[in-house]
């Protein structure tokens, strides 16, 4: 684990400030994380700050780049970590930095050091941005520059998208189509919310989407050139990023899976055992000592191998079990309603009622009670 360094800025606060003719209705800033940047930056930078964008570059430990990172001294407040970090470590600390120098009204926009992002696309979604001014949900919206999938798309990347659209969509049931865009663009009064989001490299811009569909905070897309060619050099890693992104919803999935196995086992089992009960008596008790035995069976496998949680034992069987307890309450009245009122087969409800509770059952698991802690060091 790497120990946190605080990092050091340079040149002096005065630098930053857009040289274009551009105005805003309130400041814009552009938050580059970059790491081993090519000679593409400046311009970008330059580009940026004609389209009237103060310009923040946090560079993640970038080993052979200080030629670049000089040639934008005079353009651009520069934050350096003294060690690569990752690109999530990279945007809280561009936040951070931000959130202590704009006002909330201020429009934060994350583009990409690689030259995949336009300066008019940057523009066009940060003129999004600032359009949303006519209610509280719309201030506190997150708009994204979303990249349509094409022939030019390489195949790692198709595949790398189509993997994280469909587990967003299964998570949360936002139908985005571009998960992950760095192209991003928010008010800077979501800072405070940004910044406690876990996740140190590309696993963050998932789990910011996934979190703010928790708080629900809108998100809406504004469409932009598609950019794969020599001239762009990415860091990220395609599928095998992606897979990284997702492997806490694979594994709760499979997790989840294997705890329905045992509960509806269970539950087919006692509904037999119990049968010299009414119907509907026979129903809920079965499908009470079904959920305690697969409850157990799940808590054990999630703290382990799915969220790998260094929490306390005790304080986190606790909070699993409120959540068991309040799912089974919400549980059992939904099945009972559907067996008894709607008279709909037991089996069949059953289903319906457990796919209802998974989406609930994550997002508290994952944001809640076994959510990777922020403490002095980085993965």
């Amino acid at each position: 684990m790497t120990a946190v360094h605080s990092p050091t800025i340079s040149p002096p606060s005065l630098a930053g400030r857009p040289t274009g003719n551009t105005v805003w209705p309130a400041a814009a800033v552009a938050l580059v994380p970059a790491y081993q940047p090519t000679d593409t930056l400046p311009g970008l930078v330059t580009d940026l700050n004609h389209q009237g964008f103060a310009v923040v570059v946090v560079d993640d430990g970038s080993t052979a780049a200080e030629p670049i990172f000089t040639a934008i001294a005079d353009q651009a407040v520069v934050v350096h970590h003294r060690v690569n970090l990752g690109k999530g470590a990279a945007l809280r600390t561009g936040l951070e930095w931000i959130g202590e120098r704009y006002p909330a009204d201020a429009v934060v926009i994350t583009v990409d050091a690689d030259g995949q992002h336009r300066p008019w696309d940057v523009a066009a979604v940060c003129r999004a941005t600032f359009a949303q001014t006519s209610s509280p949900a719309g201030r506190r919206r997150v708009v994204l520059g979303a990249r349509q999938d094409g022939p030019g798309t390489p195949a790692r990347s198709r595949a790398g998208h189509a993997v994280t659209r469909l587990a967003l969509r299964l998570m949360t049931g936002l139908r985005l189509s571009d998960t992950q865009t760095g192209l991003r663009a928010f008010r800077a009064s979501l800072i405070p919310t940004l910044v406690q989001i876990p996740g140190q490299r590309y696993e963050y811009e998932m789990n910011m989407l996934l979190a703010l569909a928790e708080q629900g905070i809108p998100v809406s897309e504004v469409g932009i050139d598609t950019v794969y060619d020599d001239a762009t050099v990415s860091h990220y890693r395609g599928l095998r990023d992606s897979l990284r992104i997702g492997r806490d919803l694979v594994a709760f999935s499979l997790s989840s899976i294997a705890s329905f196995l045992i509960d509806y086992g269970l539950f087919a089992l006692l509904t037999a055992v119990l049968g010299w009960l009414t119907a509907p008596a026979a129903v809920l008790w079965a499908n009470i000592l079904a959920r305690i035995g697969s409850a157990t069976a799940n808590y054990t496998i999630n703290k382990r191998h799915v969220f790998h949680s260094r929490g306390r034992t005790g304080t986190t069987a606790l909070q699993y079990a409120l959540l068991a307890a309040g799912i089974l309450v919400a549980n059992t009245a939904v099945l009972g309603w559907l067996t008894g009122a709607l008279a709909l087969n037991p089996y069949l409800a059953k289903i319906v009622v457990e796919l209802t509770f998974f989406v609930v059952s994550w997002l508290v698991q994952r944001h809640l009670i076994f959510a990777p802690r922020r403490d002095a060091g980085h993965e």
